[in-house]
């Protein structure tokens, strides 16, 4: 009876250990995320997934895997909600990374239709309005220049090496196919860097500045009750103003994320002599600004100066949820889910925008891919991420689903 009972007692132990083991592993895959390393890794993924055998043990390494490619959320959530607020981080953290992992978990038993619909499912709405470091991010490495049918080759190579193709030597098999795709990507990638010398010289005139506002944050204007943020944002107001006056004739100056503030009345007279000058020199600027709306709300987007009498907007398509898009209210930012405001033309240019947390948003680089730009600008506020690994992500996602897309990007970011 004794032997009997220490013989469970062990084999409970070494489950526990295997649970762990997973989540260490989904770990090592999730790590990939803002580091140095190639995310070509991730298509190690769907061949671990494959041999699991349980939920619990697929559990253990899609948590892992999102635990830690969301690694940055907690430290930053620290600083951007306070001490008080602090513990917000933790519950985002914890939360997000196991509603991502549960399609994983639930669609297991049907190996590589699972894992490739568990793709699907978390990068598109609802679960798409978190659904970071999704592996599909690999077609920018794998098939560059492909658009759309580069992320449906990948999702080919994910359900291969996810299903079960034979009872017998299925891991001979699956290296195979596995060293296959990375010989085709090689060639495919030979030829994108042929097609990229041929395109000649890239276009100067659009000018990326980086700032350093610290504590830049939303909701605040020339005018308002927060009378310290008031004398922060006129004097960034200022600031825009003396910069305008300084870009250089046919160019395009771009500022990022929530620089402006509110463009309220107040802020738009202030800088309607400076406009007049940009339009004399046939140059612009896009600065990140909140443009109020008559329901309350603000959206969040970059305010073109300088091309035509009214600013043209092109707004965030996804607001980070919670601290701005608060779905049950009626403040905070205002979404704009189908991206119809976030692709516009300007003069010759097809131009298209990702803000901040979009940018690690597949849902978003769809919609502009659909919408195909000539040139994306991507600008972010992230003085409160400092130290974290969510900018280096920011920067892997966007560049990534450039090369898949053919876009070339201009970067504007508030450290």
């Amino acid at each position: 009876m004794s032997q009997h009972v220490l013989s469970a007692h062990s084999f409970l132990r070494r489950g526990e250990i295997t649970l762990v083991r997973l989540a260490a592993l989904g770990a090592f895959f999730g790590a990939f995320w803002g580091s140095g390393l190639g995310l070509v890794g991730l298509l190690g993924l769907p061949i671990i997934y494959r041999n699991l055998h349980c939920r619990r043990s697929v559990a253990a390494l899609m948590l892992g895997y999102y635990l830690m490619a969301a690694r940055g959320l907690p430290g930053g959530a620290a600083v951007f909600f306070g001490q008080e607020g602090g513990w917000l981080g933790w519950l985002f953290w914890a939360a997000s990374s196991m509603i991502l992992a549960a399609p994983f978990v639930w669609l297991h038993r049907w190996r590589g239709y699972g894992f490739v619909g568990a793709l699907v499912l978390v990068a598109l709405p609802p679960l798409g309005f978190v659904g970071w470091c999704n592996p599909l991010t690999v077609a920018g490495l794998l098939f560059p220049g492909a658009g759309i049918y580069g992320l449906i080759l990948t999702m080919g190579c994910m359900f291969l090496l996810a299903h079960r193709l034979a009872d017998r030597g299925w891991l001979s098999c699956q290296i195979q196919l596995l060293f296959a795709v990375l010989v085709f990507s090689s060639a495919v990638n030979l030829a994108y860097i042929g097609s990229q010398e041929r395109a000649g010289e890239v276009d100067t005139s659009w000018l990326g500045i980086d700032t350093v506002f610290s504590a830049l944050r939303s909701g605040v204007e020339v005018g308002g009750a927060d009378i310290e943020g008031q004398v922060d944002a006129l004097a960034r107001l200022e600031w825009v103003q003396r910069f305008m006056e300084t870009i250089p004739a046919g160019a395009t100056a771009i500022l990022p994320e929530t620089v402006l503030g509110r463009f309220s009345p107040i802020a738009e007279s202030f800088l309607s002599s400076s406009e007049q000058g940009l339009r004399a020199r046939g140059a612009g600027i896009f600065i990140g600004a909140e443009m109020p709306q008559k329901d309350g709300r603000y959206v969040n987007a970059m305010i073109g100066i300088g091309y035509a009498e009214e600013p043209i907007l092109l707004a965030q398509s996804v607001p980070v949820p919670v601290s701005m898009w608060k779905p049950f209210t009626g403040t905070g930012a205002a979404p704009d889910l189908l991206g119809d405001h976030g692709v516009r033309q300007v003069g010759d240019r097809r131009i298209g925008v990702l803000i901040c947390y979009e940018q690690m948003l597949p849902w978003v680089m769809l919609l502009r891919g659909v919408a195909a730009p000539d040139l994306v600008l991507s600008v972010k506020n992230v003085w409160w991420a400092r130290g974290t690994s969510i900018p280096a992500i920011q920067e892997q996602s966007v560049s990534l689903f450039a090369r898949l897309f053919g876009w070339k990007v201009i970067s504007a970011t508030n450290t």
